[in-house]
């Protein structure tokens, strides 16, 4: 009966801590909640959402952001949450790498390296000053924040936090 309860003991303490190793899925469709958000400008887009697709370790992103004008920016954005950089279209090629902290997901963009495959002269960063996106989810799986850290950029660092709540099925994102 001891040596019972003992391989039940250890059974239950590596499900335990391998449970507790695992990242998180941030599957899914993400609207922006401008209220809960701390953008440095909100007027910029009037709406912005963006879907997820993780299936370790392809990690995928479309973005879709609305203009007051009634224009749109899209990006689909293809990363590797095993560290291997990526190089990812934002506007203009930049290149990106996951590192985790815990359960949290840093996307380091421009800080490790050229932002494309040019093999020509010196190394080059991206198209903007570096900076990183910082995800976590929320317990319950239905807020995605992104914390923005731009580096560097020409009025000093920009922070933002924005905050994606999971759409609802049948709603409209």
């Amino acid at each position: 009966m001891r040596i019972m309860r003992t391989v039940v003991l250890i059974i239950f303490a590596c499900v335990v801590s391998t449970g507790s190793e695992t990242t998180p899925d941030f599957s899914g469709k993400w609207v922006l909640s401008k209220a809960k958000s701390k953008q440095r400008d909100p007027r910029q887009f009037k709406r912005q959402t963006m879907e997820v697709s993780q299936h370790d370790p392809d990690l995928d992103v479309d973005l879709r952001c609305e203009r007051p004008d009634g224009g749109e920016f899209r990006a689909y954005l293809n990363f590797k949450t095993d560290g291997t950089p990526a190089v990812a279209i934002l506007g203009a090629p930049q290149r990106a790498v996951i590192r985790w902290k815990g359960r949290t997901m840093v996307i380091r963009w421009n800080l490790d390296g050229i932002a494309s495959g040019s093999n020509n002269g010196p190394e080059r960063r991206g198209a903007t000053p570096p900076f990183t996106w910082t995800w976590t989810l929320s317990a319950d799986s239905n807020t995605l924040v992104n914390e923005t850290h731009l580096y560097g950029d020409v009025t000093g660092d920009i922070v933002e936090r924005l905050v994606f709540e999971k759409a609802r099925p049948g709603k409209q994102p």
